[in-house]
């Protein structure tokens, strides 16, 4: 229980929820929406947000109580918990969804 609830754990938990932002942003800069990002993330389908977070959170989650994910000073770590975030928002909003006329 306690490695869940580190220092360690809870960095892990940020750079998967960078990962969930670094993908809105890429998004964006492709031109796949055409608002903000912060409309794509808050805004649009606050659900869908929502559930992008707890899927991250949960996977993260999993790894560390594992133990498959053990600390912040390895890169494997470190990008395991970015590419969940960028993953999970890759999947739950396809490259189609989201553009809005203006």
């Amino acid at each position: 229980m306690d490695k869940i609830i580190s220092m360690s754990a809870f960095i892990l938990y940020g750079v998967g929820l960078l990962g969930i932002v670094a993908h809105a942003i890429k998004k964006w800069m492709m031109k796949e929406i055409n608002y903000s990002v912060y409309d794509y993330l808050f805004t649009q389908d606050p659900r869908g947000s929502m559930l992008t977070v707890f899927t991250v959170l949960g996977a993260i989650l999993t790894a560390v109580g594992t133990g498959q994910i053990s600390n912040v000073h390895a890169f494997s770590d470190v990008s395991v918990a970015f590419l969940a975030g960028f993953a999970a928002d890759s999947a739950i909003y396809p490259a189609t969804t989201g553009a809005k006329s203006t």
